[in-house]
């Protein structure tokens, strides 16, 4: 028996207090989801559950029932979310994801990863080295320098699986902001050597566009942007110079090579032109040059014949 508040006659009469099985609670149960009907009884039919009144009316919109199918259903995933695919598939496989920061690497073939280990301005940086089915495997850059291959996997480009800062390094993690400028002084070489309008410039030039670029995409952190602003500086003009002279150098070199292409492809079609353009009547047959000089044999003698067949 399931027991229920005493009614209003059980209390002036001083009946017990338990209530039979067959008497209706005094509130109504509703099951939000699927819901498995057990048929009427004899006595009464079973209310069914169903939507009320308010939820059948157009304007009071989906049911719940509806609203937990529409919920389950799934949209596909847009361009926008498809960079947090990788973070979703580690999390399914019960991976931990440590995000990483990609920045342009000295060659420009392929970026380098670098992790800022948290609680400093410490960082440590990898380079590619593989793709195999799975992920791609990155190495630590200043491990590679002594020697050693401290290799780790890494998710979409964006996430370590493992955590870079507890790898068997053999190196001493660097500042994050020395790295950073360091990107971005090959970011503007490589840029540098692909723009025709800066074969004109000079590496003071060049010099000063960086520092500019510093001091503005990083306003919003004036601690960081002096802190890179002054690793900039330490050294002077000087420390920077040769980089960015090689780079300019670079860049004029390709130019100078794409003119003369230019130059030899020019002479080449106008030499082609000339031979195309003269007329056929400046280069006569033999015939035609001297007619005189190859008559036929019948022509030179024309006494030899019979008289070689008299005799």
């Amino acid at each position: 028996m399931m027991r229920y508040p005493p009614t209003p006659a059980a209390r002036r009469t001083g009946a017990s207090e338990y209530a039979p099985s067959s008497s209706k609670p005094p509130y109504n149960v509703v099951l939000i989801g699927l819901h498995k009907s057990e048929g009427p009884s004899k006595d009464e039919k079973s209310p069914a559950v169903g939507p009320s009144n308010d939820e059948k009316s157009p304007a009071a919109g989906p049911s719940r029932v509806e609203e937990s199918l529409t919920l389950r259903t799934e949209v596909p995933p847009t361009p926008d979310s498809a960079a947090s695919s990788a973070y979703t598939r580690g999390l399914q496989q019960n991976v931990r994801m440590f995000p990483a920061v990609a920045n342009v690497s000295s060659k420009g073939i392929h970026p380098v990863l670098r992790y800022d280990i948290p609680g400093g301005n410490l960082c440590y940086t990898f380079m590619y080295q593989r793709t195999n089915a799975r992920c791609d495997v990155y190495l630590c850059a200043g491990c590679r320098k002594l020697g050693t291959r401290v290799p780790v996997p890494v998710l979409n480009g964006e996430f370590f699986t493992k955590d870079p800062g507890r790898l068997p390094h053999v190196c001493s993690p660097w500042k994050s902001v020395e790295d950073e400028v360091k990107r971005l002084i090959y970011k503007a070489c490589q840029e540098a050597c692909v723009t025709p309008e800066c074969a004109d410039k000079k590496p003071r030039q060049l010099y000063q566009e960086i520092d500019d670029y510093v001091d503005i995409h990083y306003s919003e952190d004036p601690s960081r942007r002096e802190e890179m602003l002054n690793f900039f500086h330490r050294n002077g003009y000087k420390a920077r110079r040769t980089t960015l002279a090689r780079a300019l150098r670079r860049l004029r070199k390709h130019r100078t090579t794409l003119e003369k292409m230019s130059e030899q492809g020019e002479q080449g079609s106008e030499t082609t032109s000339t031979i195309s353009e003269q007329s056929p009547e400046t280069t006569p047959t033999m015939s035609e040059q001297n007619p005189e000089t190859t008559p036929t044999m019948s022509v030179e003698n024309p006494e030899a014949t019979p008289a070689t067949t008299a005799s």
